[in-house]
């Protein structure tokens, strides 16, 4: 089977379209499908690290629209999938690839735009299915929640041991030994920085308390960051482009977090979340997470004021509050969507075949 992915990542869009979109190349390189990527080299994109993952990467330029430069990738190409990841792009651009690809599927989060595909996947959270009936065709099949989340498969390995030692009454939930932050690749706004520099005038965390950062290597204030972090009152670990995000997770007793993709992940493992949202696309996700009590919310107007009336509320009691959190959270979600979105695209292969067999 031949995949093809049209996703892009930039310092202004951010990595996670890349991201997830990865997750499924592998996901469908272990079933010996055959992956390719087609992307825009914008500033800060991510062409290098698809790269470096295995994949081969057909690069669009100036000299002519995006829909007619992918059509003709796509015609010497025929993939049976044609998988699109972009908020830029529509029914129009989708249809202009019809005859290029066998079959398309959308991976979208905002159920704002028509498509014309034949499979939809949107992860986010009590999503329904009926929010994109009149969006697609009217064979499309439409995957939606937190079931289908595109999860590398470390997280569900990690799953088991990270809710294990979570579990109230374990010496682990009753401590606050170390914070992770991470606000994706780029983190634009430096939501980093000023959740790190809030922390620092923090009194009321534990002695041992450290904090891991994460970031990717051509985030805009990866400078800014490493400064304040200089002479901070706890240890500081900033690591770039970490390749065992599920690890950091598992070792970690909080995550201070962007309501993107990062949610799936450490529900999937339980981490306790203090979470907020960095671009308008995650408003949503952040609002039913919040709302369900499953994650602790920071306002993205006023990070430095909730950060700290979160983290006052933990202090009072974390051994009771953390476990409750984990146990909420990891329910929604167990890392498996991977697996799943690759049997269903395997699956309609396999119809077409039989259907084409029949005939």
């Amino acid at each position: 089977m031949r995949v093809v992915f049209r996703t892009d990542a930039s310092t202004e869009i951010g990595s996670g379209h890349v991201m997830r979109c990865l997750t499924l190349a592998h996901a469908l390189k272990e079933s010996e499908a055959d992956i390719s990527f087609i992307c825009s080299p914008l500033p800060g994109n991510q062409i290098d690290r698809i790269h470096n993952a295995g994949f081969p990467v057909n690069t669009l330029n100036d000299s002519g629209s995006d829909a007619d430069q992918s059509h003709s990738i796509l015609i010497d190409t025929k993939p049976d999938w044609l998988i699109v990841d972009h908020y830029q792009l529509d029914a129009y651009w989708e249809h202009a690839q019809r005859q290029a690809c066998d079959q398309i599927m959308v991976i979208d989060d905002l159920a704002d735009r028509t498509h014309d595909c034949d499979l939809l996947l949107d992860q986010t959270y009590q999503r329904k299915s009926d929010e994109y009936r009149q969006l697609v065709p009217e064979h499309c099949e439409i995957l939606t929640g937190t079931h289908y989340a595109l999860l590398r498969a470390e997280f569900a390995q990690y799953r088991e041991h990270s809710l294990s030692r979570r579990q109230k009454g374990t010496p682990q939930a009753q401590a606050l030994q170390q914070i992770l932050i991470t606000f994706g690749g780029t983190d634009p706004g430096n939501m980093t920085g000023q959740v790190l520099h809030t922390l620092g005038y923090y009194p009321s965390l534990p002695e041992n308390c450290k904090l891991v950062v994460i970031m990717g290597n051509q985030a805009p204030h990866i400078e800014y960051v490493m400064k304040i972090s200089h002479d901070f009152p706890y240890p500081v670990d900033i690591l770039l482009n970490v390749t065992n995000m599920a690890e950091l997770m598992t070792q970690s007793d909080l995550c201070i977090s962007a309501s993107g993709s990062t949610s799936w992940e450490a529900a999937c493992l339980g981490i306790p979340t203090m979470m907020t949202s960095i671009a308008d696309n995650q408003l949503l996700a952040l609002q039913i997470l919040s709302n369900n009590k499953l994650v602790l919310k920071l306002d993205p107007l006023n990070i430095s004021h909730s950060l700290i009336s979160q983290l006052n509320i933990v202090m009072k009691d974390s051994g009771t509050l953390l476990p409750l959190l984990s146990r909420r959270f990891s329910q929604i979600c167990d890392g498996l969507g991977a697996q799943r979105v690759t049997e269903h695209l395997l699956k309609s292969e396999q119809v077409k075949y039989s259907g084409s067999n029949n005939d």
